[in-house]
């Protein structure tokens, strides 16, 4: 079978400990993208050295450096933009792909071309002991690799309650593009945002399969939101607007009747009564 191509990203930054592992599981998966396009984000300690040796001993390797900090979405988008393969798998420099994570989703997504993404179950890496918990006996979308159209996905969703974990998608880049990409007013929510609106449009390939693990660490940019709950306030009112567009309004009753919005409050109630501002102080 002839595969589609894949161009696996890399950000970086500040992450010398652990890009290097990261490097190396992508170079040692069982079926190679077409190439890696890693971009450090003008990291101060020793990545970028890292990285090189690593570009020296495969020509998959393609370094590109910001010339000032810009953060994970600029990043990421700036990265989607150089890229070249049909697909796209964001492969942060902490976290860990597993074996045969490239293999199987590329082979079901040429099964079903038509998809917008591939995700997996969702493991996560102990940084303190390098363990990976695989919580094999939770979030399955099914017991076996499948196709899972938009209008079922709703229901798979709404009854189990399941969300789709980035850190394990592969996704047709054209579609991330059309998307506009990881949009900044989301922060981060952003990942989150582009990988349902994508489902909810194409469908996705599913695997029920622990291909790729989340590192766990402290200060992770996702972490720090429960920190910030001015800043949470802000991104969920984005959402509220970004939802309101037009460009949404296909999908909008997915995100409803799916009750993925079941976690924020606030916008749930916004969207259900339109004329309520929801940047209303008694909201948020």
């Amino acid at each position: 079978m002839n595969l589609p191509t894949l161009s696996a990203i890399v950000p970086n930054y500040n992450h010398a400990n652990y890009v290097g592992e990261q490097l190396q599981a992508i170079l040692n998966q069982s079926w190679s993208p077409k190439e890696i396009v890693v971009i450090d984000d003008d990291s101060t300690d020793s990545s970028v050295e890292v990285i090189e040796s690593f570009a020296k001993q495969s020509d998959l390797i393609h370094l590109h450096r910001n010339p000032s900090n810009q953060g994970v979405i600029s990043t990421v988008n700036r990265a989607v933009e150089l890229a070249s393969g049909d697909y796209i798998c964001c492969c942060p420099a902490d976290d860990r792909v597993l074996p045969g994570f490239f293999e199987k989703s590329m082979t079901l997504l040429a099964q079903y071309p038509g998809a917008g993404l591939c995700c997996s179950h969702p493991a996560f890496l102990d940084d303190a002991t390098g363990d990976i918990d695989k919580h094999e006996d939770w979030f399955h979308y099914g017991e076996k690799p499948c196709y899972i159209s938009p209008e079922a996905l709703i229901e798979v969703v709404s009854s189990h309650k399941l969300w789709i974990a980035g850190h394990t998608c592969i996704i047709k880049r054209e579609f991330f593009l059309e998307e506009g990409g990881y949009l900044s007013d989301l922060k981060w929510y952003c990942d989150w945002f582009i990988f349902h609106a994508i489902a909810f449009r194409y469908g996705i390939c599913y695997i029920p399969e622990a291909l790729s693990a989340l590192r766990v660490l402290p200060n992770s940019y996702s972490t720090t939101r429960q920190k910030d709950i001015a800043g949470e306030h802000e991104v969920l009112r984005n959402l509220i607007e970004i939802l309101r567009t037009e460009l949404y309004q296909d999908i909008l009753p997915a995100f409803v009747r799916s009750q993925l919005l079941s976690q924020f409050p606030l916008v749930r109630t916004a969207l259900k009564y339109p004329n309520i501002n929801p940047y209303h102080p008694e909201l948020v």
